[in-house]
């Protein structure tokens, strides 16, 4: 009864939020449901905070997005902020493994999630290849992926550009993704990535320029550098 979508969503909504900020009333990981898989991690959640414990429901994470999907969008949005700050491997491992479910939400969960793995959390590696090598949306996923490590960099200030691109090549070798991002959008990013893997032997810097104004056409290239 709880997992399943209720006529009064925004009644369902306010028992889920209340059990969620209440576990020592009613904790979702004492009962029986589809718990997320953790065994790759690195770093496993903490079993003895109850306030993550409940997280590690796949049912909960599936019936808090299929409710997103009925009115009340914003209102699962703020339940998922603990889980996002909190436990966000955890997270992400349930949302990969609800993997015949889609919408909106996940897709806007996911695309906020992988920047922190771009960072120093202890999972990061296994995560992201994790979510790179799915086969269910598995090209929508990439996708996001790519697109994340690509405003990372764009919005980094001056002192953060060098570190963030020199992460940006290690996990895209470790994800073999350079190719794919080194033939995307937008082209300062690519630039600055293809010069780094070309000092790095990873790639050959006058190859790559010619195959991509062969692609793209000198007029556009231009106007995209002077941009």
């Amino acid at each position: 009864m709880v997992y399943r979508v209720w006529k009064n969503p925004e009644g369902q909504l306010s028992w889920l939020n209340n059990a969620l900020k209440n576990p020592d009333i009613f904790c979702f990981a004492d009962f029986t449901c589809r718990r997320t898989a953790t065994e790759c991690l690195k770093a496993q959640p903490e079993e003895e905070n109850r306030l993550i414990s409940s997280w590690r429901s796949l049912n909960l994470i599936e019936t808090l997005l299929n409710l997103s999907e009925t009115g009340v969008y914003s209102s699962c949005v703020e339940l998922f902020k603990f889980p996002l700050t909190q436990c966000p491997d955890l997270l992400i491992l349930g949302l990969l493994q609800l993997s015949s479910l889609w919408n909106k939400l996940k897709q806007e969960l996911i695309s906020v999630l992988i920047p922190i793995f771009l960072g120093t959390n202890p999972n990061s590696a296994v995560i992201l290849q994790n979510a790179w090598n799915q086969t269910y949306n598995g090209q929508l996923i990439r996708t996001i992926i790519m697109n994340a490590m690509t405003d990372w960099y764009m919005k980094s200030s001056d002192q953060e550009q060098s570190s963030r691109l020199t992460r940006i090549l290690d996990v895209s070798q470790d994800l073999k993704a350079l190719p794919f991002l080194l033939n995307g959008l937008p082209l300062a990013f690519n630039i600055d990535l293809a010069c780094l893997a070309a000092r790095r032997g990873y790639l050959k810097l006058d190859k790559w320029l010619t195959d991509r104004i062969r692609d793209l056409g000198v007029i556009t290239l231009f106007f995209s550098l002077l941009v």
